[in-house]
């Protein structure tokens, strides 16, 4: 099943017309902008320190936001020397334990996290929305006191006599909760795993396997009373993800709906797509809402919603400043060699809407489709919905791929890219299929995003064609300086040039966003017997490559880099503007994807 989704301007006029209907989960996301670091920045500082000792290198000079570096410890650590897999939800308490087992050094480490900290936009909105008595209830899973901070200050500029005192809830008070859902005494915060003056915190794995049972009755209550808006949350606590799948045996789980908040290009935890799931199969609508971070949701949210003159104002004297500024350019400039500022971005000025449909008899998944594909050398790209099948390819050959399946074609299925996921995910497969359809490049799928990488040209076709493709390469190999392809020393590895593409909405239009690397091809990986039906895969040694791809990227300045950009973006659009097809029917029946390119 497949979660719709939304962006968040739409969520945002939705929840305008009913806010006191939802209860909030917040997350250490939100919090990000104010200088709390998320618990992915707290992984990765863990694992720094824990490499510093291992390696018994200083810790000034592992730079973490470094990519090669951040790839170095991460691949160390995934899912070997005793901790969980890369993005495993039991990988931050796994870590914070091993680094401080002392919980007074837990404590004393969270409090500095959070000291330096101050409320964003996104926490005026929200103390704004409880002051106002439009939110009743907020869940945090955050150890800080932003959202205490931005209501008290709302509270002092809310009109007289119309605030109401904000009831806290920790797991050194949990009683209070019991109390305010008891007597309906709302607003209230929940603080689930503490705060960091609170003389237990929760951020251990033997803490964070259960939640204390009082803050768990009143979270599943909570949930049969309101519905639920999700936002800056991953979903890596098992305590809390139980609790809310709980809910759903509720008589009435959230009679408003669910709202997960997630950014455009993340994919959610499996733990949370299954929470969604099981939602939906109980009737709750469920959907994700995407929105970059807490402060424009919030943007969005005040655009739309009713508040008093005195909050409206307090709240905008937080809202930045618009990024888009107008600029001065009539002054003339002088040139240099190359552009002070390169946009690695080509305008996409078509893009499918239409795929065929086609109907199943019985339901297959996409695995084994994608496996039947393989079989039968078929060029096409299709998602899967149960018995239904929406693809990019030759109807003659979508029906031999799915012909043990009992197929039949059923039209045409039109999308919109911006509300359904699946569709955004067939029309990203098909861009980078067109990108290297009948070109000296190949595809890399990845769940993570998707990748085109030079590939030799196949040594039957004519000497007309090798010599074509090698002009078609030429300029990217002036520019890199170097081999396209080869072998990686020492590790014997294969790797080749390539850039990373992602398919992106902005400024009214789609874009195909592209980001030169070198490619290492991996042996395969076989998967740990504890994962089964999992994507991750299991145990894997460090990378071996990681220090020569640096090397080979470190002396790339931003001459080099303009030549390698210049060089990318007439390999993927060689023309001013240009039509490139994924599949390219040649006069057959079927549906192929389009995509009209500018090279400006």
């Amino acid at each position: 099943m497949s979660i719709p989704a939304q962006n968040s301007v739409g969520f945002a006029r939705s929840f305008a017309v009913k806010a006191h209907s939802y209860a909030w989960l917040v997350g250490a996301g939100a919090s990000a902008a104010g200088g709390v670091p998320t618990g992915y920045d707290m992984i990765l500082d863990f694992k720094s320190r824990l490499f510093s000792a291992s390696k018994k290198i200083p810790r000034h000079e592992i730079d973490v936001t470094d990519p090669i570096w951040r790839e170095r410890i991460t691949s160390y650590y995934d899912n070997s020397h005793g901790f969980p897999p890369d993005g495993d939800p039991a990988e931050y308490a796994s870590m914070f334990e091993a680094v401080y087992p002392d919980v007074e050094d837990r404590r004393a480490y969270i409090a500095e996290c959070v000291s330096r900290s101050t409320p964003t936009f996104g926490h005026r909105l929200l103390a704004a929305l409880v002051t106002s008595g439009k939110l009743p209830c907020v869940f945090t899973t955050n150890f800080d006191h932003l959202i205490e901070k931005s209501v008290a200050v709302a509270g002092e500029s809310s009109e007289e006599g119309t605030h109401t005192e904000l009831a806290i809830a920790s797991v050194d008070s949990a009683a209070v909760a019991s109390r305010c859902l008891r007597e309906s005494d709302w607003p209230l915060l929940v603080k689930l795993h503490g705060d960091y003056k609170s003389t237990h915190l929760r951020n251990t794995r033997s803490e964070l396997q259960t939640q204390d049972e009082i803050l768990r009755r009143v979270l599943v209550n909570v949930a049969n009373r309101f519905g639920l808006v999700v936002v800056g949350y991953s979903g890596r606590d098992d305590s809390v993800m139980d609790a809310l799948t709980e809910s759903l045996d509720g008589p009435s789980p959230f009679p408003t709906g669910i709202r997960w908040v997630i950014r455009s290009e993340h994919v959610p935890l499996d733990t949370v797509v299954e929470f969604l799931e099981k939602a939906r199969d109980r009737g709750v609508d469920a959907r994700l809402v995407k929105a970059e971070t807490f402060d424009e949701l919030a943007a969005d949210i005040s655009d739309q919603i009713s508040l008093p003159p005195r909050l409206v104002s307090h709240v905008l004297q937080a809202r930045p400043k618009p990024v888009l500024q107008p600029v001065d350019l009539s002054q003339r400039l002088e040139a240099s060699e190359f552009p002070v500022l390169r946009c690695s971005a080509l305008p996409i000025l078509e893009i499918p809407r239409t795929a065929r449909l086609l109907q199943l008899d019985q339901p297959a998944t996409t695995k084994e489709a994608r496996d039947a594909r393989k079989a039968s050398h078929v060029r096409a790209v299709f998602a899967i919905r149960s018995c239904e099948v929406i693809a990019f390819g030759g109807d003659e050959d979508l029906q031999h791929v799915f012909d043990r399946w009992g197929v039949r074609v059923a039209g045409e299925q039109v999308f919109d890219l911006s509300n359904n996921s699946w569709a955004l995910g067939l029309v990203y497969d098909a861009l980078v299929m067109s990108l290297t359809r009948a070109r000296p490049l190949r595809p890399i799928y990845r769940r993570r995003g998707h990748a085109v990488v030079v590939a030799e040209t196949n040594p039957r076709l004519s000497a007309e064609i090798h010599e074509r493709d090698a002009q078609l390469l030429h300029p990217l190999q002036r520019a890199v300086g170097g081999q396209l392809m080869g072998l990686v020393p020492v590790s014997g590895l294969s790797f080749a040039e390539g850039v990373r593409i992602r398919l992106e909405y902005h400024d009214g239009r789609w874009w195909c966003v592209f980001d030169p690397f070198t490619w290492v091809e991996h042996p395969d990986r076989v998967p740990h017997p504890e994962q089964t039906g999992r994507v991750r895969v299991g145990p894997r040694a460090a990378d071996p490559t990681v220090d020569w791809r640096r090397e080979r990227w470190a002396r790339r300045y931003n001459p080099t880099w303009h030549k390698i950009l210049d060089a990318w973006s007439h390999l993927l659009v060689p023309e001013r503007e240009c039509t490139l097809h994924a599949v390219g029917l040649s006069g057959r029946t079927g549906v192929d994807a389009a995509f009209k390119f500018s090279a400006i």
